[in-house]
């Protein structure tokens, strides 16, 4: 997932700019859309963004003038402006891409993918390390109350867990079945460093069994098993930066 910063000074453009990324750049998350050069500044130094979608001609500065304030570029950048005649200044800046308004969906979407294969590398190095973590945990087991004592069960092996009331059922991967009489919060938090992530206050998911991400209000997931579960609007940003991780 890439983290996103939207700096221009005129609101149709920045809603217009996030809502083109929400819609055709599902890999883009937009911390933050700010309309000026003091709050582009405090807005990187806070969320410290991976892009930048930076108009030129803003009140007060432009947006080289934001830029001049980092001693090094605080990220990449991709300038959004109606003027063309800032493309040369904006190149030997080292932006990422220039695109003119009005915006084109095409180019848009060519300037997300170009820094997705600019951050391939440091994606591989992540997705060894994940391997890693998922090789160790296949080793890790959960032990759940039952009338008979306790079912001993690999953490990697829970598809979901989905709550009903007092109670928790587990969804496994040979699709099994155990509840417990335990509410799903104390859960969510056992398995939350294991990779497990609540997408709705009914249901907390194994992001390594999630095999797709359907796109509306907030949309849903279909897990490795064939279910379908919602994800809350609330959650959907959140969730869909842990799943990129």
């Amino acid at each position: 997932m890439i983290n996103a910063l939207v700096v221009d000074d005129e609101p149709e453009s920045r809603e217009n700019i996030r809502g083109l990324l929400r819609m055709y750049c599902p890999q883009v998350n937009v911390v933050a859309a700010v309309g000026s050069i003091d709050h582009a500044e405090a807005a990187i130094e806070l969320h410290r963004p991976d892009l930048i979608f930076l108009d030129i001609e803003m009140p007060n500065g432009n947006g080289f003038d934001l830029l001049d304030r980092f001693d090094a570029p605080p990220a990449d950048v991709v300038f959004v402006t109606a003027y063309e005649q800032y493309a040369l200044n904006a190149i030997k800046r080292y932006a990422l891409d220039y695109i003119l308004k009005p915006i084109n969906v095409d180019e848009l979407v060519r300037a997300v993918e170009r820094k997705l294969a600019l951050d391939a590398p440091q994606r591989e190095r992540m997705g060894l390390m994940r391997t890693e973590q998922r090789q160790a945990d296949d080793t890790k087991r959960i032990a759940l109350p039952s009338a008979k004592g306790l079912q001993l069960v690999a953490i990697a092996d829970i598809v979901r867990c989905e709550a009903d009331d007092h109670y928790t059922t587990f969804h496994l991967v040979d699709k099994k079945r155990y509840v417990v009489t335990r509410n799903l919060g104390e859960y969510e938090e056992m398995l939350a460093p294991h990779g497990f992530f609540r997408v709705h206050h009914a249901h907390v998911v194994n992001l390594l069994r999630v095999k797709q991400y359907v796109r509306g209000r907030g949309g849903y997931v279909i897990m490795d098993d064939g279910g379908h579960v919602d994800v809350s609007a609330r959650r959907r940003d959140a969730f869909l930066v842990a799943l990129a991780r």
